[in-house]
């Protein structure tokens, strides 16, 4: 299992990290689990490279699982289309 842990700063400034972590875990063939713990909201970067990162991961035939999603992040997911 390939366990990324969002950072509670995790923004446009460093999604360059985030990018990478996702890129190289659908790469691999280990399972993808995002941990949200830290998150107290997202971003339009990161939305951005949750959304090309689920699209890559199950043109791979693959799923992105998120875990400990909080109300507001649940809710701004939903908004974005990437839950429902």
């Amino acid at each position: 299992m390939k366990l990324i842990e969002l950072e509670d700063n995790t923004g446009i400034k460093n999604i360059h990290c985030l990018y990478s972590s996702l890129g190289e875990a659908i790469e691999s063939n280990a399972e993808i689990v995002l941990d949200f713990r830290n998150v107290r909201r997202i971003d339009l970067a990161v939305a951005q490279v949750l959304i090309a990162a689920i699209r890559r991961a199950h043109g791979a035939g693959r799923i992105i699982k998120l875990q400990k999603v909080n109300d507001t992040i649940r809710e701004q997911l939903v908004i974005c289309g990437i839950l429902k």
